[in-house]
C-alpha cells in the first residue's frame, strides 16, 4: 500500500504556469484540508472501470455520469458539465420561487435553461455560463428587473463568480488479490 500524501491541485494561482500548480503538503495539513471545513455541499463518485460511466453519491440520492457514444461513453447519464449547468439552473430557479413566496408575486412557472460554454468558445477566453429564464405569471417591469437582480444573487451563481481552489487528496490502496485458480 501507498500512502501518497495530499496532493493539492490549485487552478488560477499561477497564470506562468498555465494556470495550475500541483505541490505536496505534509500531512499536518492534510485533516485541515478535507475534515475541517463546513461544507455547502458534497459527492462521492466512483468509477470501476467502464470508459466515464461514473456512479454518484450525494445525501442519499443516486446518479450517473457519463459521455456520449461520439467520445466514447455510453450515455447512460449527463456529462459532468451538464451536472454543472443543472446546478446552476435549479438555484436559479429554487432562488426565485422562495423570493415570489415571500412577496408573494404571482408566478406560477419558473423554467431556467443554462448552457455552458468553454472559454475557448469566447470572445473573453473565459468559460461562460448562460442562462435564460422563462416565467409564467403576472409581473410588471419593475417586479422583472427585480427578478433579474435575484437570479444573479443565487448562491452558486456567487460561487461561480469567485476565485475558487481544487483540494485534491489522493491515496492509493492496494487491490484485492483473488484466491481462484
Amino acid at each position: 500500500m501507498c500512502d501518497s500524501g495530499l496532493l493539492v491541485i490549485n487552478i488560477g494561482s499561477f497564470p506562468s504556469a498555465g494556470g495550475i500548480s500541483i505541490f505536496r503538503t505534509g500531512t499536518d495539513r492534510k485533516k485541515s484540508i478535507m475534515e475541517n471545513y463546513n461544507f455547502a455541499g458534497s459527492a462521492e463518485a466512483v468509477n470501476r472501470g467502464e470508459q466515464f460511466t461514473t456512479y454518484m453519491e450525494s445525501r442519499g440520492f443516486e446518479f450517473v455520469a457519463d459521455e456520449a457514444p461520439a467520445v466514447e461513453g455510453s450515455k447512460l447519464g449527463p456529462a459532468p458539465g451538464d451536472y454543472l449547468c443543472m446546478a446552476l439552473a435549479s438555484c436559479k430557479a429554487m432562488t426565485l420561487r422562495m423570493y415570489v413566496k415571500r412577496k408573494e408575486w404571482k408566478v406560477d412557472t419558473i423554467r431556467v435553461k443554462v448552457n455552458l460554454v468553454k472559454g475557448e468558445g469566447t470572445p473573453s477566453g473565459l468559460n461562460t455560463f448562460q442562462a435564460k429564464i422563462d416565467l409564467t405569471g403576472s409581473l410588471d417591469e419593475e417586479q422583472l428587473r427585480r427578478m433579474q437582480y435575484i437570479a444573479r444573487a443565487c448562491p452558486i451563481s456567487r460561487l461561480l463568480m469567485k476565485h475558487n481552489e481544487v483540494l485534491t487528496k489522493i491515496s492509493l490502496k492496494a487491490s484485492p488479490t483473488s484466491t481462484l485458480p
